[in-house]
């Protein structure tokens, strides 16, 4: 598998996140009573982005989940690994009499990425199906993610409650012609503020309705389901109100970190957003954040420049997400 000129396949152990198991005869009745998304529309082989809200409307914890290919009663929920015992406590709380069962497992996703697009080394294609689709095999599940167009990149996560890391090694040693190199986790969270990802954790939970992290426009919260927690305040902002604020990308070069999550984004000397996500690369490499904001702070209305965490701090390249920003129609 080894070959110094082959195609480079990194690796990285994403420590900060963890995985729920939900199971149950009423687990599927269950987390369409509590999440933003339609659960039927998750399925074995495709997962789906939600969020779980307060009465506010705000996000207590953001989820990837999907459906177990040998137990139709079980789902599988990445979260953030600083949120999860506090999810879980709380998502038990609404469990009442339905058949259900919550657990964190003991395992820790590996992320796998590459800039040759062309070279395959997952299994069932899944290179060429789209985001967020799944694969189940062997009591692992690999997930495809938000990717440019000149990269490829997966998630794979054991089920198995008792695994606490999957061998990179060992689970492409079948795959030849490709050079394994063993990477820093901050460039998968780099990968997932580029694709405009965000996910809730404990320095932001409570502080964002799923709008203003763009949950609507990449398809994680559904209007016409059922009632879910905060569900008023959400359809509200979506069928009567404007939405005035959304989130948007950033980089700086300049030296940034001892910034970080929850941090506000400034323009003429005031706050005017607050980073959602933060990267801070290795050697110099500049730091990365997803922050929400002022539709005007972006949007050409006001063409001040933005700073990182002060009035003087470093100042922010912008990008807008590699997705529409409108309303969905839903």
């Amino acid at each position: 598998m080894s070959n110094s000129s082959a195609p480079v396949v990194n690796y990285a152990l994403l420590n900060d996140f963890s995985l729920v198991k939900v199971s149950g005869a009423d687990a599927a009745e269950f987390l369409q009573s509590q999440l933003t998304q339609d659960v039927t529309l998750a399925n074995t082989e495709q997962a789906k982005l939600t969020a779980w809200c307060n009465a506010k409307g705000r996000s207590l914890a953001s989820f990837l989940f999907w459906q177990d290919a040998e137990a139709a009663d079980t789902y599988y929920l990445v979260i953030k690994k600083d949120i999860l015992e506090a999810t879980l406590k709380r998502l038990r709380m609404f469990v009442l009499r339905n058949k259900v069962v919550l657990e964190g497992l003991n395992s820790t996703p590996l992320g796998l990425w590459s800039e040759h697009v062309n070279v395959d080394f997952t299994p069932d294609d899944l290179a060429s199906k789209s985001k967020f689709a799944v694969h189940q095999q062997d009591q692992q599940s690999w997930i495809r993610f938000p990717s440019g167009p000149k990269e490829q990149r997966y998630l794979v996560v054991s089920t198995v409650a008792e695994t606490t890391e999957i061998d990179p090694v060992q689970l492409l040693s079948k795959v030849e012609n490709i050079e394994l190199n063993a990477s820093d986790a901050v460039y998968w969270t780099a990968q997932d503020i580029v694709n405009a990802t965000a996910w809730v954790e404990l320095a932001n939970k409570e502080e964002f309705i799923p709008q203003s992290i763009n949950f609507d426009a990449i398809g994680a919260v559904n209007f016409k389901k059922g009632c879910f927690p905060g569900q008023e305040v959400v359809a509200r902002s979506h069928y009567r109100g404007t939405l005035k604020r959304r989130s948007y990308i950033g980089y700086t070069a300049q030296s940034a970190n001892d910034i970080a999550v929850g941090a506000d984004i400034f323009q003429d000397d005031n706050p005017i957003g607050q980073i959602v996500n933060i990267a801070h690369l290795p050697d110099d490499k500049g730091t990365w954040v997803l922050f929400e904001t002022r539709l005007e702070a972006v949007d050409g209305t006001n063409d001040a420049p933005l700073h990182l965490g002060a009035q003087d701090g470093p100042k922010l390249t912008v990008q807008s997400p590699p997705y529409a920003l409108e309303k969905p129609e839903n």
